[in-house]
């Protein structure tokens, strides 16, 4: 595709690299660029590549140049996936998943975190949505039983998966 004008094609990728000859490590560099200008609108060393430091990376582009014409990737499994059902919000769509099982006291413990959990019965399972907040230093947590969502809870940490 040859591109006319800024903001009609925009890449996004990563790759895996030493970056520095005094590195110790490799990191993830993920990158998004306009194909017509070149300009890199977003770059950002990693040390994990997951899908959610990419969905961040999406909204910072679009929240601060827009949403261009076409955006374009490779065929990395990363950035292919099918709208997950049942949900209610976006924030049910772009989330991290956990499945735990109701223990005796009503509640699921998540990385040493005990969550108090109502409207499910002892030791059925539930699907736990994690929505972190970086910014705020939060996470919301919505908590999904047999295909219906049955509880909110906004805890203060964003480390919980």
């Amino acid at each position: 595709m040859i591109t006319e004008y800024a903001g009609e094609l925009i890449q996004h990728d990563s790759s895996y690299h030493k970056f520095s000859p005094y590195a110790d490590r490799k990191w993830y560099l993920i990158t998004t660029l306009d194909d017509y200008s070149r300009y890199i609108l977003y770059a950002r060393l990693v040390e994990k590549e997951v899908v959610w430091e990419h969905i961040k990376a999406l909204e910072d582009v679009f929240l601060g140049y827009g949403i261009p014409i076409a955006y374009y990737t490779d065929s990395h499994s990363i950035f292919r996936f099918k709208i997950p059902e049942p949900y209610e919000d976006i924030k049910d769509i772009f989330c991290y998943r956990i499945k735990r099982r109701v223990d005796g006291y009503h509640k699921i413990s998540i990385k040493n975190e005990k969550i108090r959990i109502r409207g499910v019965e002892v030791y059925e399972e539930v699907e736990v949505r994690v929505i972190p907040d970086y910014e705020r230093g939060i996470s919301e947590l919505r908590i999904w039983h047999k295909g219906r969502l049955v509880d909110k809870k906004i805890i203060k940490r964003v480390d919980i998966v």
